[in-house]
């Protein structure tokens, strides 16, 4: 804690406050030195995107200076950008970051200190802001609270996807995106040949590995058209031509992973249409 001032009362309008000019605590608990650097880094799926950082500095000369640098992204994938502050020396009074234009849940930012040169496995001494970025948001240290990617709301997003007939849908997650599966909404036709459809909801990890399989409650007979309505905590049921089934509660599907249906008894003439799916999005993970 700071020292507290000293006060006398020597002025009849009140006291006079002298500082200490001795014994201080420095103004900040990080000290960048010229051997060191600030990483400023950018996980986002949104384009086109800007973001800038600010950093306020006492520089050894008892100066208050700024920096800024600014990054940039024009792809709309997930891209993972980087950028370094070098050359500077002094106290990290403040540090903000902005993000022109960004909507919400679509980029997470973080600063890190780090010793120099910088590499993707060099030393990290502090992290000192870190969290998502938004035009209606921005990050700021020493005042928020560091959060990671997964930290926090994610993201409400709905996917959608058209196939052919004959053709199972599936929907992939992209690279550096975790889902977690919220709700799924299709109709299915059956044509008239052939046996009874039975329609499974697939979850896989991005090695290929299942990590979710889910059936309904019944097969769905030829010639039918059949809603299928899935989320957690449903109850798994079919009434007319309705078809309800129960998702995991935390059926998560990430980082090239893919949600999808496996039919069994799919005939050329089958139809999967109005396909959708209500994920909750993070990035950067």
């Amino acid at each position: 804690m700071p020292y507290s001032p000293r006060a006398t009362f020597e002025n009849p309008y009140g006291p006079q406050v002298r500082f200490r000019t001795e014994d201080v605590l420095p103004p900040s608990s990080y000290y960048v030195a010229v051997d060191d650097q600030l990483v400023f880094e950018v996980d986002t799926d949104y384009a086109p995107g800007s973001f800038d950082l600010v950093v306020r500095l006492l520089n050894p000369e008892g100066v208050i200076i700024f920096e800024t640098r600014s990054l940039t992204n024009s792809l709309a994938s997930y891209q993972q950008k980087t950028l370094t502050m070098t050359g500077v020396e002094g106290y990290v009074l403040s540090a903000c970051i902005t993000a022109s234009g960004v909507p919400a849940g679509r980029a997470f930012a973080k600063v890190t200190l780090m010793r120099s040169p910088y590499t993707t496995s060099g030393s990290t001494t502090a992290l000192l802001a870190g969290g998502y970025v938004s035009d209606k948001l921005p990050l700021s240290y020493p005042t928020m609270q560091p959060r990671g990617p997964l930290e926090g709301p994610g993201n409400l997003v709905t996917k959608t996807t058209t196939v052919a007939p004959g053709v199972n849908w599936s929907i992939v997650c992209p690279a550096g995106v975790r889902w977690r599966i919220n709700s799924i909404l299709f109709r299915f036709t059956s044509s008239n040949a052939g046996t009874p459809r039975l329609v499974v909801i697939v979850g896989w990890d991005g090695a290929g590995n299942e990590i979710a399989v889910v059936p309904p409650s019944a097969s769905q007979p030829i010639n039918t058209y059949w809603d299928y309505h899935c989320g957690p905590g449903m109850a798994t049921l079919q009434t007319s031509n309705l078809a309800t089934i129960s998702l995991p509660s935390a059926f998560i599907v990430e980082n090239g992973g893919r949600l999808e249906t496996f039919t069994y008894n799919l005939d050329p003439g089958d139809k999967y249409e109005q396909v959708a799916a209500q994920v909750e999005e993070w990035v950067g993970t």
